[in-house]
């Protein structure tokens, strides 16, 4: 499959590797340096819209601000779309500042928030001043990525989507309801009539840093009664209102200064609407100090640090009526990158401490040794299969072999893995207990260890630059999703070499923001963030992984439990059953329903990730990692 353009009076090839991201829109193409951006279906007036944006804003918006440089037209001239920058590789969507586990593997802090924030800030009042209103303003359109140099700021960002902004008589036809104002809910179709506004790109600033500062969202937390997020917002109910149970893996509110607060209640509270004061920021950061004991950045003027002056998130070590049996099996002042279940029921992790890297060993009575691995920055990925480490160094396609048997452990093989067109250039691989599984030329290729050689075959076919990977934690079995323009295809290879397909069901419109796959023995759990005219949702496929059928789907709004708001791999496949770590505890889903398994409340949080284990169920925060049993 092939697609021919025309771009200022050249022809050009687009081939299905070259898609970075296909959305409820259009599909985004990478092409040389630049992107283009082709609509499924060019709406009435856009092809007008872009000639006005051309004519009144091209080399006048910032030059972060990725938006149309020129026409992409068909032989007959028609809009097919437009032309813009590329994203700088590494870039990242800013939802993920927002996550607890993300903000520890990154050592993020408000340090290096406020600056990128302080640019945000800059470029939204340019746009404002060129008579641009964002619109649909929020943390998937806006990406950021390294950019420390010489003393400058560690973070810079990227604002996508800029086609959909609103100007002159031309509306911004789409948004996203987490950070849509709440005085325009009523809003039925935002293509109608231009209905945003300063105020409103302003209000969605705000949710941003709210979101990136305490990790949670400005409505976020949970009421006995208004139980969604647009039910909060309509009521003014703020995770600081005292009858909001405020996140448990959300940064302190004391960590925000005074008059940050007072802010935060004036506008989520009483619904005010002032442009926001970039004065707040600077007082902020010239205001800042770092604790020494749990690295958190909070104001000057208070008389602690808010993060130690809380509880710790520490379960009970066993629960009233001995429903369950929970055992600490490590704890670490750094955070854990990797964790797997052996055959012979020991548990191996990954951990970073300071610049230190180490590998656990553990079993279920606790941890029993450790060994130094090597020094270097954040951002490195793990997989583990026998005795064998694979180590992926953060952006890189790299994948260095360490046989962990010998101490210090030794270099077995240097490979490399395609990654994944629109990613952050990291390689795409997966291990199994057996076998480690990468994507080289076009070919999924399965390695193991022979005779102390490493030796690998081609398994199946794979589509270059388009293929994602999972592996299960407890048997050889690898699974996939590649990507063909806007079609997904699920595919898994089971123990007995045994591949299947199967179709991802998606609607019309809809985008993929995030995808993740558990294998398992007898079934498949897929999980998708998706997005489609502005309302975000999570959906969740259960495949029969033997007769290759889809037994069970499930769909969830953002700002929901079972969404997840962290990353889509923290959930856990047991059986037919669906595991995910909540607030209130481990809710299980499977198509029998949906259940809380009891005893749980004191044990997990949203922000932990779950791993069964033959003993029971693995709960692993950034710092600890427990076994509960029952």
């Amino acid at each position: 499959m092939k697609m021919q353009i025309l771009l200022q009076h050249k022809t050009h090839t687009l081939h299905p590797r070259q898609l970075i991201q296909s959305g409820g829109e259009g599909m985004v193409f990478s092409l040389g340096r630049d992107a283009v951006k082709i609509y499924h279906q060019p709406r009435p007036g856009q092809a007008a819209k872009l000639r006005a944006w051309l004519a009144r804003f091209a080399g006048r918006v910032p030059p972060n601000v990725l938006g149309p440089t020129a026409l992409v037209t068909n032989r007959s001239g028609a809009v097919l779309g437009f032309q813009m920058a590329r994203l700088p590789a590494g870039s990242l969507p800013l939802r993920q500042l927002a996550g607890p586990k993300y903000a520890q593997q990154s050592g993020l802090t408000a340090a290096d928030v406020i600056p990128l924030f302080q640019q945000l800030h800059q470029t939204l009042s340019v746009l404002h001043q060129l008579g641009l209103v964002v619109g649909d303003l929020n943390d998937q359109n806006i990406h950021f990525h390294p950019a420390g140099q010489g003393g400058g700021p560690a973070l810079a960002a990227c604002w996508l989507d800029v086609d959909s902004y609103q100007f002159e008589q031309f509306p911004c036809p789409v948004a996203l309801e987490s950070c849509l104002d709440p005085h325009l809910y009523h809003v039925t179709d935002f293509g109608a009539r231009p209905v945003f506004s300063p105020a409103s790109d302003w209000y969605a600033y705000f949710v941003l840093l709210v979101k990136a500062l305490l990790l949670a969202h400005p409505y976020g937390g949970v009421h006995h009664q208004a139980k969604s997020l647009a039910a909060r917002a309509t009521a003014g109910l703020t995770i600081l209102d005292p009858a909001v149970t405020y996140p448990k893996l959300a940064r302190p509110a004391a960590s925000l200064p005074d008059d940050l607060l007072h802010h935060l209640h004036q506008v989520f509270g009483l619904g005010q609407r002032p442009p926001f004061p970039r004065q707040l920021l600077d007082d902020f950061a010239a205001a800042l100090v770092t604790c020494s004991r749990c690295g958190l950045a909070y104001p000057a003027g208070r008389s602690g640090c808010p993060g130690c002056h809380q509880l710790p998130l520490q379960p009970k070590l066993a629960q009233p009526g001995g429903q369950l049996q929970v055992r600490l099996l490590a704890q670490t002042g750094g955070h854990f990158l990797l964790l797997a279940a052996q055959p012979d029921r020991r548990i191996v992790g990954v951990v970073r401490e300071g610049a230190q890297y180490s590998l656990l060993r553990l079993g279920v009575g606790g941890l029993f040794d450790r060994q130094p691995l090597f020094s270097s920055q954040a951002g490195y990925r793990f997989g583990l299969f026998g005795h064998y480490l694979v180590v992926n160094p953060a952006g890189q396609s790299q994948l260095l072999l360490l046989d962990t048997s010998h101490d210090p452990p030794q270099r077995l093989a240097l490979l490399a893995s395609d990654p994944f067109q629109g990613g952050d250039g990291a390689a795409i691989f997966a291990t199994s207990p057996l076998a480690l599984y990468r994507l080289a030329s076009g070919a999924l290729l399965r390695g193991s260890v022979r005779g102390g050689l490493y030796a690998e075959e081609v398994v199946a076919t794979a589509h270059q630059q388009q293929t994602l990977l999972w592996a299960a934690p407890e048997a050889d079995i690898v699974a996939g999703i590649y990507r063909i323009f806007g079609d997904y295809t699920l595919f898994w290879r089971d123990e007995a070499g045994v591949t299947r397909e199967l179709p991802l069901p998606l609607a019309g419109g809809e985008s993929v923001q995030e995808l993740h796959v558990v294998p398992g023995r007898t079934h498949l759990a897929v999980l998708a963030h998706l997005k489609q005219a502005g309302r975000a949702y999570s959906r969740y496929w259960l495949v029969d992984a033997v007769s290759g059928h889809l037994a069970f789907q499930a769909q969830h709004p953002a700002g929901s439990e079972l969404y997840g708001s962290g990353s889509l791999g923290q959930k856990a496949l047991w059986g037919s059953t669906l595991l995910h770590p909540t607030d209130a505890g481990v809710l299980k889903e499977s198509p029998a329903g949906q259940t809380l398994l009891p005893g749980t409340a004191d044990v997990v949080t949203a922000g932990d990730t779950l791993l069964p284990h033959p003993a029971g169920l693995l709960v692993q925060r950034p710092g600890r990692v427990y076994l509960v049993t029952a």
